[in-house]
């Protein structure tokens, strides 16, 4: 009986945390979720004082070399995905993305503290702390994983206000906005539109107490959320339908505001 996707990732895994340089391992997502080749990726995220040298990690690679059909390494060096190293293993992208302890402390704490407040090329800093938050421990030597988790259980209010003040007071740029409404030019409203669903929705989250991963699964968010403007997920979508149509775009933008003054009263800002 041949192993399962699962027990080869298991297997890798175990070798990286032999490193004595490692202390922790953990996986993103729904760990017992296998995707198919080409439906999805897996991402690992590994942790130590230090980071393994190219070096020290071909080693290991080397080693368990049938557990992988390619191995890519240094796809990224460094920044907000870590020194990475990608597999295909049973066709499935598998990246492992190594840290430092003490980088991934500071950059928590910085988010945290209101820091790290905007997207910065469409990555969230926000969106670190759910997935750390969320992150399924696979290897914990020095429990410092599940002390972070444990830190990023309660979302902070001072910053939920920051997140906020900072996002609410940039939802609604009247002059592009009112540019694109005189020239019924639909493709330059939506570019303001979806500037301004991002500032919303990080916004929405943060009056949640939800740390913003990204657009992915957002009525299934907005659903369960407390704080929110009345049938918000419907009435967003019918600001983006109607924006679609320059005859409407003057209705759409009447839904916006009202969305954007609805919020305003929730978050009292």
């Amino acid at each position: 009986m041949g192993y399962s996707i699962k027990d080869k990732i298991a297997s890798l895994l175990g070798e990286v945390s032999s490193l004595s340089l490692i202390n922790a391992i953990g996986q993103t997502g729904d760990i017992n979720f296998i995707p198919k080749a080409g439906e999805s990726d897996i991402d690992i995220f590994v942790f130590g004082q230090e980071i393994p040298s190219y070096e020290q990690r071909k080693v290991i690679y080397d080693k368990n070399s049938d557990l992988y059909e390619e191995c890519s390494m240094n796809v990224c060096e460094g920044g907000v995905w870590g020194t990475g190293d990608v597999f295909i293993i049973d066709g499935v992208e598998t990246m492992l993305m190594y840290f430092t302890i003490d980088e991934t402390l500071q950059y928590v704490s910085d988010v945290l503290e209101g820091k790290r407040l905007d997207s910065v090329e469409g990555f969230y800093p926000v969106g670190r702390c759910a997935t750390l938050k969320n992150i399924n421990i696979i290897y914990d030597e020095d429990k410092f994983l599940s002390s972070l988790k444990e830190e990023l259980s309660i979302y902070p209010q001072s910053l939920a206000k920051q997140m906020a003040e900072f996002h609410m007071s940039r939802v609604n740029d009247e002059e592009d906005f009112n540019r694109a409404l005189l020239r019924k030019d639909v493709i330059f409203y939506h570019q303001v539109l979806e500037a301004s669903i991002d500032h919303y929705l990080q916004a929405l989250y943060a009056v949640n107490k939800t740390y913003y991963p990204s657009r992915k699964r957002t009525k299934q968010y907005i659903d369960s959320f407390e704080m929110k403007p009345v049938d918000c997920y419907k009435r967003l979508l019918e600001v983006i339908k109607f924006g679609a149509d320059p005859e409407q775009l003057e209705k759409s933008y009447n839904e916006w505001c009202n969305l954007v003054k609805d919020l305003k009263n929730i978050t009292n800002i």
